[in-house]
């Protein structure tokens, strides 16, 4: 079930705006660069701009200015947010994943909403369990859980209309799926220049390949806040975005399909707990 927690304002020209697709962050993107490391929950507001810039979308790499979009017009249209907790899986110590994305958008049929909710359960050192998601596409809900086990993969998806398939997915490459959560960047020491991983798309039955690089490093201000850390190029499954990770391994930024990106909306655990402060650099 996904929760709504950030108020989505629809302003009156965003009705005329033309239909359009939403990926919501087809991965984890946090964990895909410092692993399963345990994070409150951090929330993110997705953006959408009038103003196709590379720059404004990819913020430009090495750019002193993390939040843009002073001189174009852009607003809000839902939110996406991550947490990883310590948890248990068939009576044994594991860690669970929880992102949300959900996007609104007012069209002359009526209010069309997008968004996801993806769990993993892995062992501590990320090894994938167990994968839930809920698919919201178009008002229509779907869901899907994977259960890993070896070279197979058992897939249980229920469609919009309540109908249930189950399917076993045989896989050449097991540890490219763990791969997912390999850590690249924790603490602010480089651990991985690049890797390559896989992960199950159980509504379409596949398995999308990507790749994921350092391209550079950022430091600037949100939230009046000064952070900075490094850039990672995510390529993959026709897509291509930029991820931006801070020292303390919180997500920043990271640059969305159809003129959209993510970006830090409240202060992250590491600006909370008492070493850091709101306003401080």
């Amino acid at each position: 079930m996904i929760s709504i927690i950030v108020c989505v304002a629809l302003t009156p020209n965003q009705i005329n705006l033309p239909r359009v697709e939403f990926e919501a962050p087809w991965i984890s993107r946090r964990e895909v660069i410092v692993g399963m490391r345990p994070s409150k929950k951090n929330t993110l507001a997705v953006i959408f701009l009038k103003d196709n810039s590379q720059r404004l979308l990819d913020l430009g790499l090495g750019s002193d200015q993390i939040a843009g979009g002073n001189n174009v017009d852009s607003y809000a249209v839902g939110f996406t947010s991550y947490e990883v907790v310590d948890a248990e899986l068939d009576e044994k110590p594991c860690r669970r994943l929880t992102l949300e994305c959900l996007t609104k958008q007012k069209t002359r049929i009526g209010e069309i909403s997008n968004g996801t909710t993806t769990s993993f359960w892995t062992t501590l050192e990320g090894k994938i369990l167990l994968q839930k998601q809920v698919e919201i596409h178009d008002n229509q809900v779907s869901s899907a859980t994977c259960v890993f086990s070896g070279e197979e993969i058992e897939i249980t998806t229920i469609s919009p209309n309540g109908k249930e398939a189950k399917t076993t997915m045989h896989v050449a490459k097991p540890e490219l799926l763990d791969a997912q959560f390999k850590p690249m960047y924790v603490d602010d020491k480089v651990l991985l220049d690049e890797k390559e991983f896989d992960v199950v798309n159980p509504f379409k039955g596949t398995i999308d390949h990507f790749k994921t690089s350092i391209t550079g490093s950022f430091n600037g201000k949100i939230l009046d806040m000064t952070f900075k850390g490094k850039v990672f190029q995510i390529e993959g499954n026709g897509r291509n975005s930029y991820t931006f990770v801070s020292v303390e391994n919180d997500l920043i930024k990271m640059s969305l399909t159809n003129n959209r990106y993510a970006i830090l909306q409240t202060p992250p655990e590491s600006r909370t707990n008492g070493h850091w402060k709101v306003g401080g650099n």
